[in-house]
């Protein structure tokens, strides 16, 4: 690429939304542009030259020393997530994109680095997973009997009824109680808690989990067609 042409190529650089930077194979910065500068709160006149580990905080300077130092040999774009702090109360999390430029010869000449705050993507995946711990565990400690089930195949079922033209679910499930009973063959067990398991003498999950034809028996089954109704 001719002097000309990389100078044509930074003023395109500047012009852009993203945060991009530049370091060389050495690891010394050659580029930022103004919403890189913003992004990792430093001054581009003051860091250019610097190596990345002395502006970039310490984690995100090991990450990108990690895959700047062989990584690229094998594939010359590769994508990864990052966490920067610097002086900030809360982190950011940055989904980085780093593209290797090849010279004639094959050498790296320079990495070309951009990155995505994904931080209220992160944030919101660590409160689901907080909030789905907690539902775990009270699941699995509840003193009252819980089970997990899956009726996927039971609403395909009824779907299929309805298709039919069948519309007094009431009517229909009581004519045809064989249907109810085959239709709790679909039904099945995703989890169950300890209660479960104390309550219908088992020792283990294992012994419970998948179809849960066993646990209906003549008196759930006319719970089940109230719930085959309900979701009619």
């Amino acid at each position: 690429m001719s002097e000309v042409s990389m100078d044509n190529a930074v003023e395109i650089l500047h012009t852009l939304d993203i945060p991009i930077f530049r370091i060389s194979p050495e690891g010394h910065t050659q580029f930022l542009n103004i919403n890189c500068a913003d992004l990792y709160r430093v001054d581009p006149v003051k860091i250019e030259s610097l190596h990345f580990s002395e502006w970039l905080d310490a984690e995100a300077s090991g990450e990108l020393h990690r895959f700047t130092s062989g990584a690229f040999k094998k594939n010359p774009k590769l994508e990864y997530q990052v966490k920067i702090s610097f002086d900030r109360e809360e982190p950011m999390h940055i989904r980085w994109t780093v593209v290797a430029f090849f010279d004639l010869k094959e050498n790296i000449r320079f990495f070309q680095i951009h990155g995505n705050d994904i931080t209220e993507i992160v944030n919101r995946e660590q409160l689901v997973k907080h909030h789905s711990q907690q539902f775990k565990w009270t699941f699995d400690n509840s003193p009252v009997p819980l089970w997990r089930e899956d009726f996927s195949e039971v609403v395909n079922l009824i779907d299929s009824l309805k298709a039919d033209g069948i519309t007094d679910f009431d009517t229909y499930l009581q004519e045809n109680p064989e249907l109810v009973r085959e239709t709790s063959r679909r039904v099945r067990i995703l989890d169950v808690n300890r209660a479960t398991l104390d309550a219908f003498g088992y020792q283990s999950k294992e012994e419970i989990l998948g179809e849960s034809s066993e646990a209906f028996c003549e008196e759930t089954l006319e719970t089940f067609r109230l719930d085959m109704i309900a979701i009619a």
